[in-house]
Order: structure tokens, then C-alpha cells, then sequence
């Protein structure tokens, strides 16, 4: 596994043809491979919510990438979308552990903004 968290090594890309408004779907390159995200996008002052948020590894398992990475991940997504804050709504799980439940949503907000 190599260190995800610098933001050369990570590119987003719009899969325009995958989904329709207002669910978008976005592809990530990886240094350990690509992931692909969809959820419904909403800016709301300096947070975006991605509700009905659905990840799936694309040539690597999630198990493999780890909440640090995740982390990571969601801190240069913020960068790049010049928010402050990301929160994270689940979809309803269709497989695995807890099918037919939801998770609660997941904050994430910038560590290079200073708190005022």
C-alpha cells in the first residue's frame, strides 16, 4: 500500500454518463488504485453533503484503504472543492453487514482552516 494524502498522486474525474441529476458519479485514481463514489451533491454555506453516498473500490477493496486513507482522501476532495466542511449521508445498504439500515452521516472538516 502506498500513502494516499498527497494531492499529486490523487485525481478526480466526473463520470458524466454513469448517472443523472442530481446524482453524480466521480471517479478516484489512486496511488493503490481507483475508487468510484456516487451520492446526490449539495453545497450548503461552506459544507458539501453527498447524500445516498455509495463507494465501491474499483481494483482494491475498501478494507485495504482504511478509515487514515479515507481521511485523506475526503481532506483533498475538500481542497479541491474549496469547502470547509464534507458530510458524508449513506445510502440504505443493500449488501454486507447491517443490509437494509442506514449509517449515520460522517463529518469531516479541514484541518488547515483555522478555528475562529
Amino acid at each position: 500500500m502506498k500513502k494516499i494524502g498527497i494531492k499529486t498522486d490523487v485525481a478526480f474525474r466526473f463520470v458524466n454518463e454513469a448517472t443523472f441529476h442530481p446524482v453524480c458519479t466521480v471517479e478516484i485514481q489512486t496511488p493503490d488504485g481507483v475508487i468510484s463514489v456516487m451520492a446526490e451533491p449539495q453545497m450548503v454555506g461552506n459544507a458539501l453533503y453527498l447524500r445516498g453516498f455509495h463507494i465501491q473500490g474499483e481494483d482494491i477493496l475498501m478494507n485495504d484503504l482504511g478509515a487514515h486513507r479515507l481521511r485523506n482522501l475526503a481532506e483533498i476532495a475538500m481542497e479541491e472543492m474549496e469547502c470547509h466542511e464534507l458530510v458524508v449521508e449513506g445510502a440504505v445498504r443493500t449488501t454486507g453487514a447491517g443490509r437494509g439500515r442506514t449509517l449515520r452521516p460522517i463529518r469531516f472538516t479541514r484541518r488547515d482552516i483555522p478555528a475562529f
